[in-house]
């Protein structure tokens, strides 16, 4: 009996394979074109051109996506791990000044795939190059709308965020909030606007006092007056590399 359990287990692997684990594609340093980075098997999702490093020449922002969906893309979120879309690639590549590219920066978590932007479908809006910046920006949501977005900048030997901003509204009650985040500064602008006009709720950071609030929800606050300013204090800033696998607003989560 046991022989037999054990072949006819033996037939089942046999029949139904297991999966080579996905591993993304080794970029190359150095190129001549944005094409030298796109590996085989992917395409261009979007790119921007524009001079990042302030010296006359064209550098290029890039997102590369792979052409067929992925069951399991391995990262550092447990929820963003339930996604089983095209994995998604943020690359930045710099002029060289004679016609060459070098690879400048890449992140492989921070771009959402298609099927993360909820009921509002692919959640990747934008992808440009804004007076020396990387800006990227998602949007997405059901009744309830969010968007992301995150500018980066070459300072210090490095790519690192020098901005963020968090926004969300109600399609219905026309509620708003929206955080500014200015990590050179540390200090988060909060902007809130109630059903009515009145100043809204704001979810309250993680280690200030949070008292109930009348009209909000548990762990949110009221502003007392909109915009107003929450200083978080300096802190070394965000690599891009690290971008997707920190919470860069110290918020309490929703439970």
């Amino acid at each position: 009996m046991t022989r037999l359990l054990a072949a006819a287990l033996m037939a089942v692997c046999l029949a139904f394979p297991a999966r080579a684990e996905f591993a993304y594609p080794q970029l190359p340093l150095t190129g001549v074109a944005l094409q030298d980075w796109v590996p085989a098997g992917w395409t261009v999702l979007a790119s921007a051109e524009g001079d990042l490093t302030k010296d006359g020449v064209t550098d290029i922002a890039a997102i590369v996506e792979r052409a067929d969906a992925v069951d399991h893309v391995p990262g550092c979120d447990k929820w963003r791990d339930r996604s089983s879309a095209a994995p998604r690639t943020l690359i930045v590549l710099e002029g060289d000044g004679s016609g060459g590219l070098l690879l400048s920066a890449e992140n492989r978590t921070i771009v959402l795939r298609a099927d993360e932007g909820g009921v509002m479908g692919d959640p990747f809006s934008s992808l440009e190059i804004q007076r020396g910046t990387v800006v990227l920006v998602h949007y997405g949501g059901s009744a309830w709308r969010w968007g992301h977005t995150y500018r980066f900048r070459q300072q210090d030997g490095g790519w690192f965020l020098i901005g963020y901003t968090e926004d969300s509204h109600h399609t219905l009650s026309q509620y708003q909030r929206q955080y500014d985040f200015n990590p050179l500064t540390g200090k988060v602008k909060i902007s809130t606007t109630g059903p009515d006009g009145e100043t809204g709720c704001y979810r309250c950071f993680k280690g200030e006092p949070c008292p109930a609030a009348r009209g909000c929800e548990k762990d949110e606050a009221r502003a007392r007056k909109s915009p107003t300013w929450k200083a978080l204090g300096k802190r070394p800033l965000i690599a891009m590399a690290d971008t997707a696998c920190i919470q860069i607003l110290p918020l309490v989560p929703y439970e």
